[in-house]
């Protein structure tokens, strides 16, 4: 308008809208422009900033971040990233803080630790719309919404009619989740146990010395390309399911039964 042109501004936004601009991700841009890996291995360092004495933390943590890379870049997975690590430990040994560095600056605007689990609407858009959702004090997500995370970590997509919207459409999940807690026993659905990597933090996570973004994704994005694992094999899910048990909580009738059996040892 101000060079003279007449138009109105549905115009301008029908023009923006239209197949004429291309769509921009975000993700796709900022994974595009990273240098090549020089080879040195940066995930596991900054796994061991976490201080626990799970020996396979590191392991277990560099699988599900290729697995967020992978989601990001659209790969063929059916179930998307289906782990969620969940640091357990005192208040202020920075878990939280820990969650937000996990993405560079750059990327930080897709991060969200304020989650809606009461509302469908807030949460289909959230998991569709941002990188990393850090499910901050876990013990406070009742067991009926345990059920339906165990959903949303199990899909790669979601079909949902949006608000107004006349019919369903199906969306792109990109979210990868993460969480903390100060509750010891966290875990309430023991159907469900298997999607969580359950780690003890000892002492104060190191969450100040600078990370580098550019090396740190570059060697994920190149491991996914490379066609390296990001998923559990059944033996590794049978022996997180194991080591979970001691976060799982128990019923009142299951306390009481093991307040009076004693599981034997040494019995063929």
């Amino acid at each position: 308008l101000s060079q003279g042109i007449k138009c109105w501004d549905k115009d301008i936004m029908r023009y923006v809208n239209s197949n004429d601009i291309k769509l921009y991700y975000p993700l796709d841009d900022f994974l595009e422009q990273l240098p090549k890996w020089d080879g040195k291995d940066r995930v596991e360092a900054l796994a061991r900033r976490v201080k626990t004495d799970y020996e396979e933390w590191p392991h277990l943590f560099h699988i599900w971040m290729r697995s967020m890379v992978a989601m990001w870049q659209g790969k063929g997975q059916l179930t998307g990233n289906a782990l969620v690590p969940l640091l357990i430990g005192r208040q202020g040994c920075g878990k939280t803080s820990f969650c937000r560095m996990l993405l560079p600056r750059a990327l930080r605007e897709y991060y969200n630790d304020r989650i809606n689990f009461k509302n469908e609407h807030d949460l289909n858009l959230g998991v569709t719309s941002f990188a990393l959702i850090n499910l901050d004090e876990f013990d406070k997500i009742t067991q009926r919404q345990q059920v339906v995370l165990k959903y949303l970590v199990s899909t790669s997509d979601l079909k949902y009619r949006p608000p107004y919207g006349t019919a369903y459409s199906s969306h792109r999940r990109y979210a990868s989740f993460v969480g903390t807690t100060n509750e010891l026993m966290p875990l309430t659905d023991p159907t469900g146990s298997r999607r969580f990597i359950c780690v003890m933090v000892e002492g104060d996570i190191d969450f100040t010395t600078p990370v580098e973004y550019s090396q740190l994704y570059a060697q994920l994005k190149y491991e996914v390309e490379q066609r390296q694992r990001y998923f559990l094999t059944k033996e590794e899910e049978a022996t997180l399911m194991q080591h979970n048990l001691r976060y799982q909580q128990v019923s009142g009738l299951g306390e009481m039964l093991l307040s009076l059996f004693e599981k034997p040892y040494g019995t063929p």
